[in-house]
Formats: structure tokens, sequence, C-alpha cells
């Protein structure tokens, strides 16, 4: 649950002059667009040609709706997700478009932006 927690902490106070400023973010499975079995499902979603996914939970258009509160060119991300590689797209709780979507959320938005997918059964 960090991931989230990080978001709407930034989300919230990252403008705020009076706190520690965010430079670097590492991300791992973030389930910034649902969790499997909760509100998401196997190869349920995909990304659009506008790089968002098709399905997008309460917690997604939250994040999206508050973007411009993150902080703007400050923040180096680290996105670490995981592919079990047996046709779920997923580490098995999280699909990969869930924890990808961070980049449609923060587009425009981050200093630098990179992606690792871990396969196998490491990736859970």
């Amino acid at each position: 649950m960090g991931n989230l927690i990080t978001m709407y902490y930034q989300m919230n106070h990252g403008s705020n002059d009076k706190l520690p400023k965010l430079e670097k973010q590492v991300n791992l499975a973030g389930h910034f667009d649902g969790i499997i079995g909760l509100d998401d499902k196997v190869n349920r979603n995909y990304f659009l040609k506008t790089g968002a996914p098709r399905y997008q939970n309460d917690s997604f258009r939250d994040l999206y709706q508050h973007r411009n509160n993150y902080p703007k060119k400050q923040v180096d991300i680290l996105n670490i997700y995981g592919n079990l590689d047996d046709g779920t797209n997923s580490d098995g709780r999280v699909s990969n478009v869930s924890s990808r979507s961070l980049k449609y959320i923060l587009q425009d938005r981050y200093h630098s932006y990179r992606e690792i997918e871990i396969h196998g059964a490491m990736g859970q």
C-alpha cells in the first residue's frame, strides 16, 4: 500500500515548502489502477492509443484528477513490476497495466521515468 500512500502524500503536500522535497521515487508493484480479485480482473485492462488504461478505478481517477499537485519536473521515478509469464500479465495480484498506469497519471510531471519488468517466478 506504500505506493498509493506516497502518491497521495505528494498530491496533498508535495508543494509545501516547509516539508522535504521528494527527488527519487521507487514503486514496487504499484496498484495505481486496481488489484486482481478486488477491482481488477486478469487481462481485462489494456492501454488505449493515448496511453490511458481502458478501465480506470476510483484511485486512478482521483490520482489523475489531482496530478497537477504532484511536484513538476522534480522527481526521478523507477517503477518496478512483475510478470509471472503465466499468461496473466501480472505478478499474481497486480496487473502490469495497473502498475504501468503511473506513467500516464504523471505524464509531464516527472523529471525522469524508468520501468523495470521482472519476469518469471521472481516477478512475484
